[in-house]
């Protein structure tokens, strides 16, 4: 396929796909993906269900796309998912452990210390609003980005919703949902912990 040139499957490929791409498939793949997740979770990154969802959806998503090249004549689709689940978990792993050395920020370490120790706990609404504007910043010029941002702060919270108050087609929701999850690993960790919470 030429660079630039949208994939478009051929019948063979289309049947292939729908054929193989059953439940039992997709549990298998989100089980390989859950268990992926929790090493990127020892490596300081996102670890949770969300992410190895996510994980499952992307690769999906990618192949439906011809991002990721599938051919259905040399290997199962679950193999093929398997490897990119496998290469996009390896990537986050690798990026969490370069950023896991990064300090709790300067006023939330100032606000703890100065807390008696039945008040340790921080005040979650701010740390999120704190998380949000570190990824405004982080989002500067990207307006995909900061259209998903904006449908958050609105209460939007599944895919349906965050498509419909952002007004992005699926694509390119996808794509912006990928800088979104980059610019969240570069956060401190508590700001990281908070941005997936919020």
């Amino acid at each position: 396929m030429a660079k630039g040139t949208a994939f478009v499957p051929d019948a063979a490929w289309i049947e292939a796909f729908e054929a193989q791409v059953t439940p039992a498939v997709l549990l298998h793949v989100r089980r390989y993906a859950t268990w992926r997740a929790h090493s990127v979770a020892r490596a300081g990154g996102l670890g949770d269900a969300f992410y190895a969802d996510e994980l499952v959806q992307n690769a999906l998503g990618d192949i439906l796309a011809g991002v990721v090249h599938w051919d259905p004549t040399r290997e199962p689709l679950a193999e093929r998912l398997r490897d990119t689940v496998r290469s996009r978990s390896r990537h986050d792993r690798a990026r969490a452990s370069r950023f896991r050395h990064e300090a709790w920020s300067e006023s939330l370490l100032a606000r703890m210390s100065e807390d008696p120790p039945s008040e340790r706990e921080y005040d979650r609404a701010a740390v999120a609003q704190q998380a949000l504007q570190a990824l405004r910043d982080a989002a500067r010029g990207d307006r995909e980005v900061l259209k998903i941002l904006d449908a958050y702060a609105a209460g939007a919270v599944d895919k349906a919703d965050v498509l419909q108050a952002s007004g992005l087609k699926p694509a390119r929701y996808t794509r912006a949902r990928k800088r979104l999850r980059r610019k969240t690993l570069q956060l401190a960790p508590e700001l990281r912990a908070a941005a997936r919470a919020a």
